[in-house]
Order: C-alpha cells, then structure tokens, then sequence
C-alpha cells in the first residue's frame, strides 16, 4: 500500500476520529510534523518586526507545541487557537493560561467553514499539517477547496498563510492558485523526526491574492 493510501486508510478527516483520539490521549501533546515549529517560527521572523496590534489565526492547532511556541515569542499579536474537536481545545486553553501566555483566544471550528471568524480579520493564518488531514475527506478535494477558500476570506488584503505539509509542491501550488492564494516560497524540511507518520514536509509560504481564478 502506498503512502498516500495508508493515510486515506485512517480517518484524518472526519471531526469524530480527532475527538476520540484526544480523549485518549489525555493530556498528552502530539506534533504531526515534530520540530517544524521552530521552522515556522524562523520564518515568521522574517515577515515582520512589529506585530502589536496583528491578529493571528492558527487552525487545527491539536496538542501541538506550536502554539505555545508562538504565544511565548510573539506576546504582542493577538492569536486564536483553533480546533475541530472541542476536547482539545478545552485543554489547550488550559495548558497555555496556566502556562501565563497572553493575549489568546479560543476557537471551536471547522476549517472549511470558520463562521465565526470574521472576513478579512487575520493577518497571518497558520497551519501545521490541518490541510493534510482535510485532503483525506475525499478524493476531489472538495474540503481542501473549501479550506483554502476560507483561508483566503479571513486573511487581510496582503495577509500571509503559513502551511505545513507533506503534499509536494507542484500539487499544493495548484491548489493554492485554485484557492485565490499565491506561492510565494517553499522550503524543504528533511526528516524531522523518524517517529513522524510523514517525516519529509514542505513549509509554504503563501499570500492572499488580489482576484480569485
């Protein structure tokens, strides 16, 4: 079996599988792409160096170390915590409030339809494997349309999305350009840990276009 169908083959898609697994695992955090977080926070840092008053998205956050990571070394923006699966999101709030991070918010929503995030309200969007688990709900890629639409339509004009993924480029460019979004760099990321299910990912820069196709 291929790689690609060993992931079809787990319901990374369905909100429900997420549910459960958080309640399994309890407390315990779990990086799909481990150490790829310290990449997305170096490349943040070449984005900008004045974020007060920014606001930042981070969708299917899970029990990543990303958001800790992101809320301990950029206090100044304002960043929303979010998830499908309420359980988890429940204990990110308070492991991140207990660990004195400021400036947070929390968020239970589906990535493919943020409804409760406002249209042009974002200035960066970030995402650590979510789009991932959204390519295996079918094989049109109708979910992943609809997420990088909705990325699209909370991001500010300008406004960045940084992804990380293990689609290789030449596929997501395509559905970036789809989405309304624009490649604006790629890098590689080799082996990031041998216990990762994907351990070969790609970090993507993208920009909100002016027109969508």
């Amino acid at each position: 079996m291929s790689e690609a169908a060993e992931r079809r083959a787990v319901p990374f898609g369905d909100s429900e599988y997420w549910v459960e697994r958080y309640e399994r695992e309890a407390e315990d955090g779990f990086e799909w792409y481990p150490g790829a977080e310290s990449i997305v926070c170096e490349e943040l840092s070449h984005l900008t160096s004045e974020e007060r008053g920014w606001r930042w998205l981070e969708i299917g956050s899970g029990s990543s170390a990303l958001a800790s990571k992101l809320a301990g070394e950029h206090s100044s923006a304002t960043l929303c915590v979010s998830d499908v699966a309420p359980n988890v999101v429940a204990t990110m709030k308070e492991r991140l409030l207990q660990g004195g991070a400021q400036n947070l918010e929390f968020a239970v929503l589906d990535a493919t339809s943020m409804k409760c995030i406002r249209s042009e309200s974002m200035d960066l969007v970030f995402d650590k494997g979510t789009l991932d688990a959204i390519d295996c709900l079918d094989h049109e890629h109708a979910g992943t349309s609809r997420c990088l639409s909705e990325v699209r339509r909370v991001l500010n004009p300008g406004g960045s999305y940084l992804l990380v993924s293990c689609r290789e480029p030449e596929g997501r460019r395509r559905d970036f350009e789809l989405g309304g979004l624009r490649l604006v760099k790629t890098v590689e990321i080799k082996g990031v840990d041998p216990r990762c299910p994907c351990p070969d990912a790609y970090l993507f820069l993208v920009q909100k276009a002016e027109t969508v196709p």
